[in-house]
């Protein structure tokens, strides 16, 4: 029977599921869908297969696992409800977005939410290991809520793996700050929305990506912050992509960022190119959130489009 929801699984590949539209899935995303956690997720499928579940089910991994996802889930609904709220700093934290370019539908879509310092004490308890070896409470920090009020969740292949959170105030050096356990051993695409592509179009800001992938943006991924790491490049390779485009900002570091993950991704055989911001309708935007802002999510796919090879990028430089 086929239909639009129809899928195949291809026996050169059979760890990957097709659908009719094109996507692409592995087999632990296809499950982990409808609100399920990977190891629900895990567990579905080992009943299909007639096998037994991982053993970490029975060692209490697994309750601790969904536990953190629940309290997670939990957060962020916290911060979502607070952000459209009807507080002075839930009005700001949206004024600041709208003046960037979102509309509500796309602020509600990409489920970003508000933290202050007075709304900390609702939150569940969270508990990560620190870089010193101590057990903290992840809303812990004293930035968040007070500097840095914008809660941003970071999806990784459609799991919640945990926030990073933005502030509005220019003068601020760090724009971003992560909240506990981030890792970057893997890209994000930070909503589950993201659909699928070839290309991975590479971005810095979390923002920045969010914001195409909401306008309608397909494969763009963020490196959390900064160049992209030989975890995260082996991370995007497993996931099928055959050429990727580097959308970094157009500044010092950003130049400085697009040089490191060149190297990297080629290293490891890959075709790499880079945006051409000279080819921008208007040459004195820094950042892919601005073009989107002030040109619109088609000047952002042609500047990819025509995004030049690497070797083209770095021949300006020497």
């Amino acid at each position: 029977f086929r239909s639009k929801d129809t899928l195949f699984v291809y026996k050169n590949n059979p760890l990957k599921i097709y659908s009719q539209q094109g996507d692409k899935w592995d087999i632990i995303d296809l499950f982990s869908g409808n609100g399920r956690t990977i190891f629900e997720a895990v567990t579905e499928i080992a009943n299909i297969l007639g096998i037994m579940p991982p053993p970490d089910n029975k060692s209490g991994e697994w309750e601790k696992y969904r536990e953190k996802q629940e309290k997670l889930e939990e957060a962020h609904n916290y911060f979502i409800s607070y952000l459209w709220g009807d507080t002075e700093g839930a009005k700001e934290a949206l004024n600041y977005l709208r003046g960037r370019g979102w509309s509500d539908e796309e602020i509600k879509k990409a489920k970003l939410g508000y933290i202050s310092t007075e709304l900390k004490a609702n939150l569940p308890v969270i508990e990560y290991t620190n870089s010193e070896g101590q057990a903290v409470n992840m809303f812990y920090p004293s930035f968040v809520g007070s500097t840095h009020k914008i809660v941003i969740p970071v999806f990784q292949r459609g799991n919640l793996r945990g926030f990073k959170v933005r502030t509005t105030d220019p003068n601020e050096s760090q724009k971003y700050k992560n909240i506990g356990f981030l890792k970057r051993n893997g890209i994000y695409d930070l909503t589950p929305y993201n659909s699928s592509s070839e290309n991975c179009i590479l971005v810095e800001g979390d923002l920045d990506a969010l914001h195409a992938i909401v306008k309608g943006a397909k494969g763009v991924c963020s490196t959390l912050g900064g160049a992209l790491s030989q975890d995260q490049a082996q991370d995007a390779i497993k996931r099928g992509y055959k050429h990727y485009i580097l959308f970094f900002d157009n500044d010092e570091a950003g130049v400085k960022f697009t040089f490191e993950t060149i190297s990297t991704l080629e290293n490891l055989g890959q075709r790499v190119y880079v945006v051409d911001f000279e080819q921008a309708e208007d040459r004195t935007l820094k950042d892919p959130d601005e073009i989107i802002s002030k040109l619109g999510i088609e000047e952002f796919t042609r500047l990819t489009k025509y995004a030049v090879n690497s070797w083209r990028f770095k021949a300006q430089y020497l």
